[in-house]
């Protein structure tokens, strides 16, 4: 189940639409729910957000490895470094260095106005789902469309 979650996140991550719509289609053929398929995308445009914010502000250098994007985090304001170690539920800096590589890649693929956006629109489509006629599938589909196009 968890990887099943992961390759809807990935897709999303890359900004790839066939194949975020191609998963979606195929874990609801697979009777898997639309609420956790909508929770791991909002989950990853979360991530995605706290990364972006941090590449622009500075607080975290991308390089290229050579191998795949790379993350140093640099010195934080102590607001931020507050609000990371004693807010969050699990302070960013404590990824596993691969996957924060990947995230930062991810977030570069998208401005910090488009994900706030895509947290809207992913909020949206979740209350869609809970309160509407119409199906979560269709509802997933649609949120895809506008989100990655």
């Amino acid at each position: 189940r968890e990887s099943r979650g992961w390759d809807i996140s990935d897709a999303f991550g890359k900004k790839d639409l066939g194949k975020s719509l191609e998963i979606v289609r195929r874990l609801a053929a697979q009777q898997e729910s639309s609420f956790m398929m909508i929770a791991m995308i909002h989950g990853r445009i979360k991530d995605l957000l706290v990364f972006r914010q941090a590449i622009d502000a500075k607080w975290a250098s991308v390089s290229d490895t050579g191998r795949g994007t790379g993350l140093k985090w640099n010195s934080l304001p102590p607001d931020i470094e507050r609000l990371f170690t004693e807010v969050m539920e699990k302070d960013p800096r404590s990824i596993h260095p691969y996957r924060a590589g990947l995230l930062a890649a991810q977030a570069m693929r998208f401005t910090q106005r488009k994900l706030m956006q895509c947290q809207k629109m992913a909020i949206e489509a979740h209350e869609k789902m809970v309160s509407g006629a119409v199906p979560d599938e269709m509802i997933l589909e649609l949120m895809l469309i506008r989100m990655l196009s």
